[in-house]
């Protein structure tokens, strides 16, 4: 009886650990698929995040855009000192990068495509300009002590 009990007992707790190992395997597929399935998550999560970026920036500039186009403008011709009187029908966007940038060469061709009229007069010559100074006008002192 003691051969018969322990037979059909070593032949259970075989198929118990074959069960067993089955189970952890299954366990361990199982992780792993979930490690992949959450790194699939995340580059996507990131991969959505940075479309929302770039969408965001875009959007920004596409407002302020024209008014750093106006701006840089306005600067270059200052330091060109050529006068600009109206920018209300210039089409700023033609001024700007795809990027969204301001295209500050296209803007320097605008400034040297003007009539370079100079801001201030340019025909004031050298000589010495202002009221007369005091060190050469000479007025000769009385000797009469009464006017001293």
């Amino acid at each position: 009886m003691n051969s018969n009990d322990s037979a059909p007992a070593s032949d259970e707790s075989a198929a118990l650990l074959a069960e067993l190992d089955k189970w952890k395997s299954l366990s361990h597929a199982a992780n792993a698929e979930l490690e992949t399935l959450r790194q699939g998550h995340t580059a996507r999560v990131e991969e959505s995040a940075e479309q929302v970026r770039a969408e965001a920036r875009k959007a920004m500039l596409a407002e302020i855009g024209p008014r750093l186009v106006e701006a840089e403008i306005k600067a270059q011709a200052a330091q060109a000192e050529i006068e600009i009187t109206d920018l209300r029908f210039m089409d700023f966007n033609q001024f700007l990068t795809p990027e969204g940038t301001v295209n500050v060469e296209l803007v320097g061709e605008l400034i040297k495509s003007r009539n370079p009229k100079p801001l201030y007069s340019q025909d004031l010559g050298l000589g010495r300009q202002g009221g007369p100074i005091q060190s050469f006008s000479f007025q000769p002192r009385s000797l009469d002590a009464r006017y001293r």
